[in-house]
């Protein structure tokens, strides 16, 4: 895959829009650190843009932010 932006990927804005601009650049692109791995194929619905389980935040995370549910807020409920 040849180099693009965080910020560039038709997932972004539905990312954004659950876990914030920040959030969102710094778990996309773990995503794309691991691309090979998770199938990744940059569709604007996180479900089918790549494989969850395949991802360094497993398929309970991007679960959440499909759902409209951020996952950090989960975290500091459960500490």
């Amino acid at each position: 895959m040849s180099k693009i932006k965080v910020s560039d990927l038709k997932c972004f804005t539905q990312v954004t829009n659950v876990i914030g601009k920040a959030k969102a650049q710094i778990e996309l692109f773990k995503v794309l650190s691991v691309s090979k791995n998770c199938t990744f194929t940059n569709q604007p619905c996180v479900r089918e843009a790549f494989s969850w389980s395949d991802t360094p935040q497993g398929g309970l995370f991007w679960t959440d932010v499909d759902k409209g549910i951020n996952p950090y807020d989960k975290k500091e409920v459960e500490e």
